[in-house]
């Protein structure tokens, strides 16, 4: 039954889309973006959609969409149906709250508003791990153009200022992907387990190093958890970061998913420095065990606090971390953020991402939210935290051997 409902709820969100007619109101956002895909994200009818199922057993709604230009992209909703409007709570950044939130039901399910964020800060970090994405508005005009093919009434979507409107992710679909994650060897190298030598590795396998560490330090920056899962570590040949030097045989590992981002509001805890643990580890540890077991959670939390974290990283990335966040005098990480989110039709972007607090338990349809500087701040944060981190590494290991 629950499944037939998430899967009728995707339904009715999606078989509604229509050519953008709200495109005029707004400007192409400038970002590296040489093909045009942003603006064609943002601008161009919809012909098709074709509800993506069956594929995994991940919670959120997703759709490939075929463009008027006969491109694909990838569609992912940002709202939910209500029938009634739930309370918002408007909670200031505060360190206390470390880990006292959690993303809630509707943001768990409806992924689009945490995947968009990330895409902004990946781009306002330099990272370029993410496929070139945007937000889109769908009236309610454009959605009763496909109305009478699905046979879906448009009072399933969110009502905002007494009009109906539909917010979804648009992103660049990539056909190519392909499930690779990097081979244990990969880790020995960035755990410094004294399995291998660095000086012994090959230029691929150098660059793998590299490569591996810049997804695991975005995926810490934007406190997103779902790469612990082989399925998550994905390549694809069409997306080449600027940073990387990648062999064409080998390209990066890339951020295609990011529906889990911001997990725990703009202040994440201690505990998710885990992020950067080895995968192989935790594979041997967790994989295939229930989390029903007694003790599975403690045990859980004992390894995110000791685990063997990475201790490599590529040498421009953390330079780049630098110039923009701790030594940062004009065109800062904040700058460049807020300046990128401006021009998306659902600007500010992370006034999206609804939260459940401990503090509001008991407070029937009370979410949180938190004003999006916070989550900047946020971010900021887990930059000095894993400069910190790097600095431990340098006094076991040595700056050589730690920033390659």
């Amino acid at each position: 039954v629950v499944a037939v409902l998430l899967l009728s709820s995707c339904v009715l969100f999606y078989l509604t889309l229509l050519h953008p007619s709200l495109a005029a109101h707004f400007n192409t956002l400038p970002l590296s973006d040489s093909d045009g895909w942003i603006g064609r994200l943002r601008h161009e009818q919809i012909v098709d959609v074709e509800l993506m199922r069956g594929q995994d057993d991940a919670q959120s709604c997703k759709t490939k969409v075929t463009l008027a230009s006969g491109e694909r992209a990838l569609m992912k909703p940002i709202t939910r149906r209500l029938h009634e409007p739930i309370a918002r709570v408007l909670l200031p950044y505060d360190p206390a709250l470390s880990g006292a939130v959690s993303l809630d039901d509707t943001s768990m399910r409806y992924q689009g508003g945490q995947d968009l964020a990330a895409f902004y800060v990946d781009r306002a970090l330099g990272f370029h791990l993410k496929p070139p994405s945007t937000g889109r508005i769908v009236s309610e005009q454009e959605m009763l153009l496909l109305e009478p093919k699905y046979r879906v009434k448009s009072h399933y979507f969110y009502i905002q200022e007494s009009q109906t409107v539909a917010r979804v992710m648009m992103q660049q679909w990539l056909p190519d992907i392909a499930v690779d994650p990097p081979s244990p060897a990969i880790f020995d190298y960035l755990g410094v387990t004294g399995r291998r030598d660095l000086d012994d590795a090959t230029p691929l396998e150098l660059e793998e190093v590299r490569a591996a560490s810049d997804a695991l330090l975005f995926d810490f920056l934007v406190d997103d958890h779902d790469r612990r899962e082989r399925k998550n570590w994905m390549r694809s040949r069409g997306m080449h970061p600027p940073n990387a030097s990648s062999s064409p045989a080998a390209p990066p590992w890339i951020s295609l998913d990011s529906g889990l981002a911001f997990k725990h509001g703009p202040v994440a805890p201690p505990s998710c420095l885990g992020i950067l643990c080895n995968f192989y580890e935790r594979v041997r540890l967790f994989e295939d065990k229930p989390e029903e077991d007694e003790g599975w959670n403690v045990r859980r939390a004992d390894y995110e606090e000791t685990c063997q974290r990475t201790c490599t990283f590529r040498r421009e990335t953390i330079e780049r971390l630098r110039r923009l966040v701790v030594q940062c005098e004009s065109d800062c990480f904040r700058d460049r953020l807020e300046r990128l989110i401006a021009e998306d039709p659902l600007a500010p972007v992370f006034h999206l991402l609804t939260y459940e607090e401990q503090l509001l338990v008991g407070e029937s349809g009370v979410l949180a939210v938190f004003p999006e500087e916070d989550f900047a701040l946020g971010v900021e944060g887990r930059v000095r935290r894993v400069l910190e981190h790097i600095e431990g590494c340098k006094e076991r290991f040595g700056a050589a051997r730690v920033l390659v």
